[in-house]
């Protein structure tokens, strides 16, 4: 069975268009975003959410690496790769930290995930300059209609009430520093995905560093964590959004290593501000305007000539 479901995972990441792995990966973050939510409502911390969603997700790229570990491992430039994983394993710490943070504080997910994906442009320039990426006027004009439409989302967040917005700061200040470690990261990972690692293989190792990392920041409060009243219905949630960040991730990496600009992929993505600012309407009481509808279409727009 396990082998089946490899050659079936192997069968898909090798016969689909970058954006459909694009466009699996945006759902799958926007699913993970609102289980997030849910779980930070509970009253648990950033910490604690990674080290879990990152210890599942392990084991799941465990799974399906095993067969081929050894072969992985006898790869060229297998050293050097994980020498760059390790170093984006401290970034994806602090990016994930700061994500989950501004998730939990600010007034609508959407807002803080809007925020973070400005990192479309930076990512996109950089790999022209880094990487000699494809560089098309079109498209980065549809990025920069997506950055349109993102800000159309979060307008009426900004512009009311001044006093409370003052009060509220820091999660501006988290989804700003997600966005510069989100930057990093995924600069790195187009680094290493043309070393010859597959998506599979890099997320192996990037999580389990990962983990690693959030076992140790965790470690004076793992001693009390499982009293936590909560802590059946926490483990519960954080294992079904392990499942989406697995499916986000390992499609994600997919369209990194095939896109012809790592940007073009986190310009798609980012389109799951739609999805988490409308869902979280309804269920974290948020409210949607005109500009907001009009932002949508925006989005939608800049999406399509990416993919064109």
């Amino acid at each position: 069975m396990l082998s089946l479901s490899l050659l079936f995972i192997d069968n898909i990441l090798f016969n689909m268009p970058w954006y459909f792995y694009s466009i699996i990966a945006m759902l799958s973050f926007s699913a993970m975003v609102l289980l997030i939510k849910r779980i930070r409502d509970l009253g648990f911390s950033s910490r604690k959410i990674n080290l879990f969603l990152f210890g599942f997700v392990f084991l799941d790229f465990i799974l399906i690496n095993v067969p081929s570990l050894d072969k992985t491992i006898a790869s060229p430039n297998f050293w050097y790769s994980l020498e760059l994983i390790f170093l984006t394993s401290i970034v994806a710490i602090f990016a994930n930290l700061a994500n989950i943070k501004s998730i939990g504080i600010a007034p609508n997910p959407g807002y803080s995930q809007a925020i973070k994906d400005t990192n479309i442009l930076p990512v996109t320039i950089l790999s022209v300059l880094i990487f000699g990426s494809e560089f098309s006027l079109l498209k980065i004009f549809g990025a920069v209609l997506i950055l349109g439409g993102i800000f159309l989302l979060i307008k009426k967040e900004f512009s009311v009430n001044l006093k409370q917005r003052r009060r509220n700061f820091p999660w501006y200040i988290y989804s700003l520093g997600a966005a510069l470690f989100f930057t990093a990261g995924a600069l790195l990972l187009k680094k290493i995905t043309l070393l010859g690692l597959s998506s599979k293989e890099i997320n192996l190792f990037l999580f389990g560093l990962s983990w690693i990392g959030f076992l140790i920041l965790n470690i004076q409060m793992l001693r009390g964590i499982t009293r936590d009243k909560k802590f059946s219905q926490f483990l519960k949630l954080a294992f079904l959004a392990s499942c989406f960040s697995f499916s986000g991730n390992l499609f994600g990496l997919q369209a990194i290593t095939l896109a012809p600009n790592p940007g073009y992929y986190e310009a798609i993505k980012s389109a799951s501000v739609l999805i988490v600012t409308f869902l979280s309407t309804k269920f974290f009481s948020s409210d949607a305007t005109p500009s907001r509808i009009f932002g949508t279409i925006v989005i939608i727009l800049g999406v399509t000539l990416l993919v064109l």
